[in-house]
């Protein structure tokens, strides 16, 4: 028996015409869902540390470590799904 050679893996020839800008942390686990405010001033995260995070889009966006404007806590289980009103200010 012969040796089987191994597999071809195609590569992409295609990239992504965006590059990363910058990176927030603030959850101590997994996010899981993420929802944009329809001004874009702010937009919300939820976790599985079961806290939802409010942060300020124009300071996270240029890389600022006070991007984050309030935490919400008193969840039971992971935050899996957010949904943001526009007749509300958070």
């Amino acid at each position: 028996l012969g040796k089987r050679a191994p597999p071809k893996v195609p590569k992409p020839t295609w990239h992504a015409p965006w590059k990363l800008k910058s990176v927030i942390s603030g959850h101590l686990g997994w996010v899981r869902c993420l929802a944009f405010e329809p001004g874009n001033q702010w937009f919300v995260t939820g976790g599985t540390d079961r806290t939802i995070k409010v942060w300020d889009l124009a300071k996270c966006s240029t890389g600022s470590p006070d991007g984050l404007k309030l935490t919400l806590t008193g969840h039971i289980s992971a935050v899996r799904g957010l949904a943001v009103s526009p007749r509300t200010t958070y």
